[in-house]
């Protein structure tokens, strides 16, 4: 099973998610796989494409359950292989492994969707906060590591700085120019949704008016998705979340350095320049020419 390297596709193993998985998952020709870092607009991108191709807001099952996280081990790999097998709808594939655990065909498309770190760090550390641990842990099977630290400058140093995306974003900034891979970002998202449905409908080959994508930016606005977070938010049927809606937090774009020390932005600078300039420039700000 060979990635975009044409190498081996390497295994991601954590307490929530096996990425072993995609060595038996069949992937069929049209099929999407959204493949981001956690809170970096995932479950939007997934609304977008739910909304693209059932032409509507209604959907039949909760968007977790039409797109279920493949690697997650909530649910058994045979239960998830045979979600995605009866489906007979265009599939789109919700995945947090990076590009180099994926298998890559040439004929299968793959959106990756960048926020700036500083603002999926805060967005992380709410997400935690709302987790029912209990729940989570009774839906795996076995405990988890220490509760995280409420000093968000703690857990910053500490754990999110070191993984916090930046390998599974440099795997897909060095696919960019694949013509089956897309980047989006989550600031060119917020500041005109009806044209990245557009740009998006248009890489996945789907004949779509301007018209329609105005319309159909209603239903995946932070809005509309937090109002219907109990179809809509993933794992709320497994209870996962002191409150659905707030799973949806607030949805804001530039506001991460605000709430950090000094210090944590200087490791924070520390850390990127690891990584050639123009793709950190593209990740904190987005709005790129790259497909």
């Amino acid at each position: 099973m060979l990635n975009f390297n044409g190498q081996q596709i390497i295994d991601y193993q954590s307490p929530m998610a096996d990425s072993s998985r995609w060595r038996i998952f069949q992937l069929r020709p049209n099929d999407i796989v959204i493949s981001t870092p956690p809170k970096s607009g995932t479950t939007w991108t997934q609304m977008i494409c739910a909304l693209l191709i059932f032409r509507s807001a209604k959907l039949d099952q909760p968007l977790g359950t039409i797109s279920p996280w493949l690697d997650q081990k909530v649910q058994s790999v045979e239960q998830v292989l045979a979600q995605y097998e009866a489906q007979t709808h265009r599939r789109f594939i919700k995945t947090h492994t990076p590009f180099d655990g994926i298998p890559y065909f040439d004929n299968v498309s793959y959106i990756f969707v960048g926020r700036n770190p500083l603002d999926q760090f805060f967005s992380l550390y709410n997400h935690y906060k709302n987790s029912d641990r209990a729940a989570i842990e009774a839906s795996l099977g076995q405990k988890l590591k220490a509760p995280f630290s409420a000093d968000p400058d703690k857990y910053f140093q500490q754990e999110i700085a070191k993984s916090i995306g930046w390998h599974h974003f440099e795997t897909f900034w060095q696919a960019k120019t694949l013509p089956n891979v897309i980047l989006l970002h989550y600031s060119d998202l917020k500041s005109n949704l009806a044209k990245q449905i557009s740009k998006l409908a248009h890489f996945l080959q789907i004949d779509i008016t301007m018209e329609i994508c105005n319309w159909l930016s209603t239903f995946a606005s932070f809005d509309y998705m937090k109002e219907n977070a109990s179809n809509l938010a993933p794992n709320s049927i497994q209870n996962f979340w002191q409150s659905d809606h707030r799973f949806f937090h607030s949805g804001q774009d530039g506001f991460g350095r605000d709430f950090l020390s000094v210090e944590s932005i200087q490791f924070y600078d520390s850390v990127k320049k690891r990584y050639p300039l123009d793709m950190i420039q593209w990740l904190e700000h987005g709005k790129s020419t790259h497909r």
